[in-house]
């Protein structure tokens, strides 16, 4: 399988108005807010049965973690804005919610592809004054 580099939208080129919306395979994963977006990306892998092929605690990077079972970054420090959900195997597991919508995007789909759910493609709607301008992802 060949994996295409998506390209995402950034802060510079959308500010804060990117919807939060993800196909995959066929279906779509979608929320108003970012702690809605990615609880609802949570609940669609644990619905799949896949939860648990995502390493835990999941991080962002080496200093911030986006999921765990702790609501705690691997230095101690709590996350500022979390959003608790207990599986349904009855595990406990804080999503770190304080994130750009962007940065939100991305993280949702790292954690499709972690769960093995392939190239999730985002469906980047940006808003602007005037109604919005769809744009599908690029990929090189």
């Amino acid at each position: 399988m060949v994996h295409k580099k998506l390209h995402y939208p950034t802060a510079r080129h959308t500010g804060n108005e990117v919807d939060l919306t993800l196909t995959v395979n066929r279906e779509i994963v979608t929320g108003n807010t970012v702690g809605n977006f990615l609880l609802n990306v949570i609940v669609f892998i644990d619905r799949a049965g896949l939860l648990d092929g995502i390493g835990l605690p999941f991080s962002t990077s080496g200093a911030n973690n986006l999921l765990a079972q702790k609501p705690h970054h691997p230095d101690g420090r709590k996350f500022n804005n979390s959003l608790e959900y207990s599986s349904i195997s009855g595990i406990t597991l804080y999503i770190n919610t304080n994130h750009p919508r962007f940065f939100a995007l991305r993280q949702g789909a790292r954690l499709l592809e972690a769960a093995g759910f392939g190239n999730p493609v985002p469906r980047i709607t940006v808003r602007k004054e005037v109604g919005a301008v769809e744009r599908s992802a690029t990929s090189k």
